[in-house]
């Protein structure tokens, strides 16, 4: 089965942001970044709930999951929600 996945405007705004810094010190290395980026958010039309459910998820009261990319400090964490089949 799979899921539809969608980013909101913000996530893409964040993406395109994080993008042009990486961009700014190493062409190939954010090409690389946002390649796998989207790779690992594509993943998700098959596997969305294998995230593991934010800390925050009871006091937001919804089913927020995170989903997480990178080293070290340099690792994003995207939440996921509204799981649709």
């Amino acid at each position: 089965m799979e899921f539809r996945v969608e980013l909101t405007q913000l996530a893409e705004a964040d993406i395109a942001a994080a993008y042009a810094y990486l961009r700014a010190h190493s062409a190939p290395a954010a090409a690389r970044w946002v390649r796998g980026l989207h790779q690992r958010i594509g993943s998700l039309v098959h596997l969305p709930e294998r995230c593991p459910r934010i800390a925050e998820a009871e006091e937001l009261g919804l089913p927020v999951r995170q989903l997480l990319y990178g080293q070290r400090t340099e690792t994003y964490r995207m939440g996921v929600t509204r799981i649709r089949r």
